[in-house]
């Protein structure tokens, strides 16, 4: 989950720019490569910003949701679910 959070970043920064642009951009403006060569233009550290917050984030999240699916997976063999 992590490593997904990880890789999709960059990906989803520019998704977020297109969606922040007003209506009434031209569509050539809100296409994603020119939204990426923008952001690296000004600089490539931009598709990283909240980075940190994002994994930050992500760590609880993760290890609430594998507790979970391992307390789950117990409770069904305890009653017998597999069989």
């Amino acid at each position: 989950m992590l490593v997904s959070r990880g890789n999709d970043h960059a990906c989803l920064t520019c998704h977020v720019q297109v969606q922040s642009k007003p209506p009434g951009t031209p569509l050539a403006e809100c296409r994603m490569m020119h939204v990426a060569a923008e952001l690296y233009r000004h600089s490539p550290a931009r598709f990283f910003s909240g980075f940190g917050a994002c994994m930050i984030r992500s760590f609880p999240a993760s290890a609430v949701t594998f507790s979970c699916y391992e307390l789950c997976l117990k409770g069904f063999d305890a009653v017998g679910f597999y069989e």
